[in-house]
C-alpha cells in the first residue's frame, strides 16, 4: 500500500499525494532543465502517480510553450512488440505529444510526421528524419516518460535488437528520457534473454 495516498489507484492530482511536494518539484526541475531521469523505487512507492502528478497535461503544456518541450504521458515500453513495430510505437507517442500545443502548430508538426512517413519506407528512417524535423526546424526536444521499465529490463521477450534500439535513442539529440523502475538497472541493465550475447 502506498502510505502517501489515501488509496491505491495512481492519480494525476498532485494535490491527491500526500508529503510529495519535493518530489514533484524535483522530477519538474529536471525535466525543464533537460536532464535524463532514473526514478527507482519499490513496487507501492507511488511512482505512476509521481509521474502522471508531475508531468500532468498543465506542466506537459506549460513545457511546449515555455520550454519548448514534447512531454509524453507516461507509458509502457512495448515488450512485446517485434523490433520493427517499437519506433512507429514511439513516434505515435510523440504525435500525442503534440496535443498540448496550440492547434496550428499541432497540425504543422503533424504534418510534417506524415510528410517523413510518406517519404521513407522503413521505420527508422521514419522516426529519425521525423525527429530530425521536430527538432531542429521546429527546436521542440522530445522527452518520452516510461513507467514500469523494469518490464523492459527484466522481460525474456527483450531481444538484442530492442535493448540496441532503445540504447542508441538515449543518446539521440533531441531526446531526453524519464525512467521509472522498481528494478536496479544499475546492477544489471540487460533483460535475462540477451544477458553474455
Amino acid at each position: 500500500m502506498n502510505p502517501f495516498r489515501a488509496n491505491n489507484r495512481p492519480t494525476d492530482n498532485e494535490n491527491e499525494l500526500l508529503g510529495r511536494n519535493a518530489d514533484i518539484e524535483m522530477l519538474r526541475k529536471k525535466v525543464q532543465r533537460g536532464y535524463d531521469v532514473l526514478l527507482i523505487r519499490g513496487q507501492g512507492y507511488g511512482k505512476t502517480s509521481l509521474l502522471m502528478s508531475a508531468l500532468n497535461r498543465s506542466f506537459r503544456q506549460k513545457m511546449a510553450v515555455e520550454e519548448q518541450k514534447l512531454v509524453t504521458q507516461p507509458f509502457e515500453f512495448p515488450v512485446e512488440l517485434p523490433s520493427h513495430r517499437v519506433l512507429p510505437f514511439l513516434l505515435d507517442k510523440v504525435i500525442s505529444s503534440f496535443s498540448t500545443l496550440d492547434a496550428e502548430t499541432a497540425s504543422q508538426l503533424r504534418r510534417t510526421v506524415a510528410e517523413e512517413r510518406d517519404k521513407y519506407t522503413t521505420p527508422e528512417n521514419q522516426f529519425h528524419e521525423s525527429i530530425s524535423k521536430i527538432y531542429e526546424d521546429y527546436g521542440y526536444r522530445i522527452v518520452f516518460v516510461i513507467d514500469n521499465f523494469e518490464r523492459f529490463s527484466t522481460s525474456p521477450e527483450v531481444t538484442i535488437e530492442q535493448h540496441n534500439l532503445l540504447r542508441g535513442l538515449m543518446d539521440s539529440q533531441g531526446i531526453r528520457f524519464v525512467l521509472a523502475t522498481n528494478y536496479d538497472i544499475s546492477k544489471d541493465s540487460l533483460p535475462p534473454g540477451i544477458k553474455n550475447s
